[in-house]
């Protein structure tokens, strides 16, 4: 479901999971863009633009049971991919951009 421009994913968070909040910011323009966690696809939005205005395109919420997990994003057209491997517990935000012909941009946070 969509909420004031928030998606989340999955059913509640029990007490051994953790939220791994992932901001999609500047460079998307129509994009379909892919989201996998540990080789599970957890996001996917056809069309996705960035709004000017905050410099976002959309913001998914999503539970992961592990603490170490891979994501992949990858935006089409332009064939854009990229990878991270993170400690959710550590690290509980995630920013992508897509920059320039082919860069996907991870930036990891608390």
């Amino acid at each position: 479901a969509t909420t004031n421009a928030t998606t989340i994913v999955g059913h509640e968070i029990a007490a051994d999971m953790t939220s791994l909040s992932i901001t999609l910011g500047k460079g998307f323009r129509g994009h379909t863009v892919v989201i996998a966690v540990d080789g599970r696809e957890m996001y996917r939005r056809a069309g996705l633009s960035t709004d000017p205005t905050v410099a976002r395109a959309d913001v998914v919420e999503i539970a992961v049971a592990s603490r170490l997990i891979q994501v992949v994003v990858s935006a089409t057209p332009g064939d854009y991919v990229g990878s991270l491997e993170l400690d959710a517990s550590a690290h509980s935000r995630l920013a992508i951009s897509l920059v320039g012909e082919g860069t996907v941009s991870l930036e990891t946070s608390v």
